[in-house]
């Protein structure tokens, strides 16, 4: 009886984080090569803000390096918004309730907690870094 509620507390669990935290329209844009370098270059100039590299650069180069940060800062925050919008999405939508048997309760909360779980890794990682610029 115990290893079949421990197996479906895992298998709701492996079902929530299979689940996209991204539409795919945003999922196919993360994937484009540009956005690729981007997300490169502007995790390099939070490191070097972060850092303290940049107080050894010239007035162009801080410059540069403070508005490539923003830039990257303002996109994450637009992921985050995504995020959240797709938790809300599949809350609404039901694409969290187990559909073999809609009586098991204990699969659908473990879904549910492995989907917001990973939602809100997401979220807290790119807001940390951007609450951390601030100072």
């Amino acid at each position: 009886m115990e290893k079949r509620i421990l197996k479906r507390i895992w298998s709701g669990l492996k079902a929530g984080f299979k689940l996209p935290i991204l539409p795919e329209h945003i999922n196919k844009f993360n994937l484009n090569i540009y956005v690729r370098i981007f997300k490169f270059i502007g995790n390099i100039t939070l490191f070097l803000i972060l850092g303290g590299f940049i107080n050894n650069v010239n007035y162009y180069g801080f410059y540069s390096i403070i508005f490539l940060s923003l830039i990257y800062i303002l996109y994450r925050l637009i992921l985050v918004f995504y995020i959240i919008k797709q938790l809300i999405y599949n809350i609404r939508n039901g694409k969290l309730i187990v559909k073999n048997s809609p009586t098991d309760y204990i699969s659908t909360i473990s879904k549910y907690c492995g989907n917001v779980i990973k939602s809100i890794a997401g979220v807290s990682i790119s807001s940390g870094f951007t609450y951390s610029m601030r100072f």
